[in-house]
């Protein structure tokens, strides 16, 4: 029954588009936008045993194609290489089609999706404020975030005030790192090789097999210049060794973001995400928690700097904590182009960690997504 709601939801989606009052498809010989973005970096630290620490490279290059197939219904495919040790790897970002009016404020998504929960998940590496995602969502959904296949519905309640409700069905694979290869026979004896479990079993956590997401957000202007946002998100589905024993997990999210423009140039943000987790093992219960709070301040068309401060607790049967506060400075010299400096100071279970990264993002196409 599970498995069926990820074939039914993007067929009702489409079957519903298709009810719809019918325009003319786009010419078939419309290109598509295509768009190259470049994220290079690199970071010196004093924790010795890290074997990536003072190097500068290209982390990932990415080629986005857009465009519409339909009015109304967008097609996006992501494809991003990815460095991996001495070589890169390359796959599927995102691959996604977007309904975007199935009827009077409902739109969905159908495909491989970096799922909207809370502000940064949804976000590519060369979108965040910061080089490095936050240690409580690389924590509890892994270093890529929480990313499914499947399909999503969002809703923009009719009310006098901005609500807006999404729920979701996905599917994903358990992390790589969570597996290794075994050989085994067959029925018929043969030798055939497949995936297992690690005997350390704390190595990664993330979500595998069905996930089940759901989302509130809503929206006000206190004043003419700000805007207050916050939301409500859930992730339900099973941790990464649920085919060797139980192992199902839950993370409930909670955000708040505050924006105010004093300028025709200047904006102050703030930005806070709470993340808990329950997880489910054969012995026992987890129940971990972290944060992360992040205060910027753009003081014109090209200088940003800000603040982020980190909290996790590890998603493991050992808890470890770790604290961080990083400070970054960005400087954009167009929309297609970015350099960004940052300093962080990490701290697990009292032993200290001093980095200083530099970043290089540049961007070619209309898939560039702009700092500002």
């Amino acid at each position: 029954m599970r498995k069926s709601i990820f074939f039914i939801a993007p067929f009702a989606a489409s079957l519903a588009y298709g009810q719809q009052s019918a325009p003319a498809a786009p010419p078939a010989n419309r290109l598509p936008d295509i768009s190259v973005i470049g994220n290079m970096y690199g970071y010196a630290s004093d924790y010795k045993t890290d074997t990536a620490r003072n190097q500068f490279a290209v982390h990932e290059i990415e080629l986005a194609l857009q465009g519409y197939v339909y009015p109304q219904i967008k097609a996006d495919a992501i494809i991003a290489a990815e460095k991996e040790g001495g070589g890169y790897h390359t796959g599927v970002d995102e691959a996604k089609l977007t309904f975007e009016r199935l009827a009077d404020g409902l739109s969905a998504q159908a495909g491989k999706v970096r799922v909207n929960f809370g502000k940064i998940n949804s976000l590519h590496p060369h979108s965040l404020p910061t080089v490095d995602r936050p240690a409580a969502l690389t924590a509890f959904f892994g270093e890529e975030g929480l990313v499914g296949q499947g399909a999503a519905l969002n809703y923009t309640l009719p009310l006098p005030f901005f609500l807006q409700a999404e729920a979701g069905a996905w599917k994903n694979d358990a992390p790589e790192s969570a597996l290794q290869d075994a050989t085994v026979n067959d029925i018929n004896g043969n030798p055939v090789t497949v995936k297992t479990g690690t005997p350390d079993e704390s190595s990664v956590f993330g979500f595998s097999d069905g996930i089940f997401t759901g989302r509130l957000r809503s929206s006000f202007a206190p004043s003419a210049k700000s805007e207050l946002e916050f939301g409500a998100s859930a992730a339900k589905g099973r941790g990464p060794f649920s085919s060797l024993h139980t192992d199902n997990a839950t993370v409930w999210g909670g955000d708040l973001a505050f924006r105010l423009w004093p300028g025709a140039h200047s904006r102050l943000t703030f930005q806070s995400e709470y993340f808990y987790l329950a997880r489910e093992l054969p012995n026992e219960k987890l129940h971990r928690r972290g944060f992360y709070s992040y205060l910027s301040w753009r003081f014109d068309k090209e200088w940003e700097i800000g603040s982020r401060f980190d909290y996790a607790e590890s998603p493991y049967e050992q808890n470890t904590i770790e604290r961080a506060i990083s400070g970054a400075a960005t400087y954009s010299f167009n929309e297609l182009f970015t350099a960004r400096v940052q300093y962080k100071y990490r701290n697990i279970e009292g032993n200290p960690i001093n980095e200083c990264w530099f970043q290089l993002i540049f961007g070619i196409g209309p898939h560039t997504h702009s700092m500002s």
